[in-house]
């Protein structure tokens, strides 16, 4: 062997941990990635739910408009 053999062989080990922990690190931010994609698509699903509703419902304000629309009718 060499003597610079083991210093290798010692750098190779310790690039291979390396490796490890940030492809675990990786998979970890993978998960936690996932984790708000999905919290995000529910959140959306619910806010165009809510929005399809209000367009279904008229607000007060056309409520109104359209009462005094009538009343105005009623008047001429």
């Amino acid at each position: 062997m060499k003597a610079g053999g083991v210093s290798n062989e010692v750098k190779v080990k310790a690039l291979e941990f390396d490796q490890k922990v940030l492809l675990r690190n990786s998979e970890k931010l993978n998960r936690k990635y996932e984790k708000l994609l999905k919290s995000h698509k529910a959140e959306m699903a619910a806010l165009r739910k809510e929005i399809q509703q209000q367009v279904k419902e008229p607000s007060v304000e056309e409520a109104e408009i359209a009462a005094l629309r009538r009343e105005n009718q009623g008047l001429k």
